[in-house]
């Protein structure tokens, strides 16, 4: 795959393992799963030189899972990613419910690179209640 399709760019979270080669990088599918992972962990408001960023996840903290909620939480996810990574069509999302009552919806998220037309799916684990330690 033709990295400058996609990109390069640092591995999230950031890590410099040596400090002569710069920081640790991620490349293709993984820096757009990582590009993802950022959009949908971050509050729309959250950074202050760019506060249309993010997804609205929060609003849906400690919410049932209602057809209705679920279908909201679809559309603001869906809104997100269109507005914001450009070099991917989301395809569909799904969610698994299996470990709902233990406060986690697992969030599946198929898609496509716009450049190449290549597949791809991630699971994005989202806690409706705070994590037990």
């Amino acid at each position: 795959m033709d990295e400058s399709v996609i990109g390069t760019g640092w591995k999230f979270p950031p890590r410099f393992a040596n400090p002569q080669t710069g920081p640790d990088m991620s490349d293709e599918m993984t820096l757009l799963e990582e590009a993802i992972r950022i959009l949908l962990n971050t509050q729309v408001g959250e950074r202050p030189l760019e506060p249309e960023l993010g997804c609205g996840l929060d609003h849906f903290m400690f919410s049932e899972a209602t057809p209705l909620t679920l279908m909201e939480l679809k559309e603001e996810i869906a809104a997100a990613i269109v507005a914001w990574e450009p070099r991917i069509d989301l395809l569909n999302i799904q969610f698994d419910l299996a470990e709902i009552y233990d406060g986690k919806l697992n969030i599946l998220l198929e898609y496509e690179v716009r450049q190449t037309n290549a597949r791809n799916n991630m699971v994005f684990p989202f806690y409706l209640a705070e994590k037990s330690i």
